[in-house]
């Protein structure tokens, strides 16, 4: 077998392997209705009171978020537009200018997302645990 018959096949082979790994550092990334969106998951590690669900440094990227059955009893995860993050990519944060709202479910004494600052956001709540 000849080495330089087979080094662009390698090349190429290597080149598509490169960039399936690369594209999955976009955790957090889909396209819907042509727009770029962002998954934000409720860091479940802090408390479920409303200062919590509010501060938006508890919110991680994360395409791959678990399962919300969309109870509103504790916040699970947001869908924003790109408009509404700093840093697009992989590295995506909330905006400082965007707002999260969030309510206290009186049941579960937990709180969830009530509202977000962009009408386009989506929210996502899940049933307390």
């Amino acid at each position: 077998m000849n080495l330089k018959k087979m080094f662009p096949v390698f090349a190429i082979a290597i080149g598509l392997v490169l960039a399936v790994a690369t594209s999955g550092f976009k955790e957090g990334v889909k396209k819907i209705n042509g727009l770029t969106t962002y998954l934000f998951e409720y860091d479940s590690s802090q408390p479920f009171d409303i200062t919590h669900v509010q501060d938006k440094g508890n919110w991680d990227l994360n395409q791959n978020a678990g399962e919300c059955d969309e109870t509103n009893q504790a916040a699970c995860t947001i869908r924003v537009p790109e408009s509404d993050v700093d840093n697009p990519g992989s590295t995506a944060t909330l905006k400082s200018s965007f707002s999260i709202t969030a309510a206290m479910n009186s049941g579960t004494s937990t709180a969830y997302v009530s509202s977000l600052s962009d009408a386009s956001a989506q929210i996502f709540n899940k049933s307390a645990d």
